[in-house]
């Protein structure tokens, strides 16, 4: 495992990918929800600092989840290994897909592949920047199961997801109207 980072070590360390997004640092605390196959955490951090549903959320592994809802001082993340969470990625040929989570822990499936897309064993998969969610050449996770048919592969995400730690969100930066 991984020392943790502080909070401004993480800020070094995502500020190259960061161009069109605010980096804003949070504390993630995991918690159990009502159904077993779902996985989401809570953050320290919500709407008084401008958190919305829809904005992406990475530790110094790589990506952790997505915001889903967020009030008053706090923010709830859907994990990345949550069955719900679906994410566009490529990988390290650009080969293009959308992957999404399992129903194992710490696990991803590809959900559906928009370019010819197979895999080799230790293969690396990155966010590809579309959707405005992540930008691209963020870590999601790597192949430790190539099959066939490619919707099999198992995918190793950065984990452990499920543990409390510092982690920042990239909040997009609008777009200037030019006068």
């Amino acid at each position: 495992l991984t020392a943790k980072l502080t909070r401004q070590q993480l800020l070094d360390m995502w500020l190259p990918l960061s161009s069109n997004f605010r980096l804003l640092p949070a504390s993630l605390t995991p918690v159990t929800d009502r159904s077993p196959v779902r996985r989401s955490a809570i953050l320290d951090r919500g709407e008084e600092v401008q958190l919305a549903p829809g904005m992406g959320v990475v530790s110094e592994l790589g990506v952790v989840g997505i915001i889903v809802d967020s009030g008053s001082g706090w923010s709830r993340v859907q994990l990345a290994d949550d069955p719900g969470f679906v994410i566009p990625f490529w990988d390290e040929d650009k080969s293009r897909g959308l992957l999404s989570g399992s129903l194992t822990k710490g696990e991803a499936r590809v959900k559906m592949r928009i370019d010819p897309l197979e895999f080799s064993k230790n293969e690396l998969l990155y966010t590809n920047g579309s959707g405005g969610v992540f930008p691209a050449n963020v870590f999601l996770g790597s192949v430790v199961e190539p099959r066939v048919p490619i919707r099999d592969s198992v995918i190793l995400l950065p984990g452990p997801l499920d543990v409390s730690r510092e982690v920042l969100i990239f909040v997009p930066v609008e777009a200037e109207n030019p006068k």
